[in-house]
């Protein structure tokens, strides 16, 4: 979804820039300010809406929001960038792209979490068992005395 706003963002103006609409007045600046704000508000509903619902923790929701606005604003950022630099028409992919690289980081930034939280727990599984093992090693063997005449150990 935020996708989907950042690329409606961007067609606005690829829009006005190649003549298919025509930019007049207040209410084209309007539109323009709530186009670039769109992302954000969408982002902001959907979490919240989530926390209220209860689905979600309040805090948890609060993190992912800032997360997902943090990438979006990096991406319309890039974007900006590059329409400056290449164009319009090199705005949407290179935005697109940012949210895609940035998805790509946190996912494999996740998985070694879980890797390492999965090592953790079979090291002490492991740790278990040899403690269960040992113990019933133990019992299993008989206790003996050596007896030397005259004295007992």
């Amino acid at each position: 979804m935020d996708t989907v706003a950042t690329g409606v963002t961007y067609a606005s103006d690829i829009a006005v820039d190649t003549g298919i609409m025509e930019e007049a007045g207040s209410l084209a600046g309007a539109a323009a300010a709530a186009c670039t704000a769109l992302p954000f508000v969408v982002i902001a509903a959907m979490e919240g809406t989530k926390a209220i619902l209860g689905r979600k923790p309040a805090m948890n929701a609060t993190k992912d929001a800032a997360r997902r606005m943090l990438k979006t604003g990096a991406a319309l950022g890039l974007g900006a960038a590059a329409a400056s630099a290449a164009g319009l028409w090199a705005a949407v992919p290179v935005a697109m792209g940012t949210r895609m690289l940035a998805d790509r980081i946190r996912s494999s930034r996740l998985e070694g979490i879980r890797v390492e939280g999965r090592i953790r727990r079979l090291k002490s599984l492991r740790e278990q068992l040899d403690r269960e093992a040992g113990t019933e090693k133990e019992e299993a063997l008989p206790q003996k005395t050596l007896e030397v005449p005259g004295t007992v150990i």
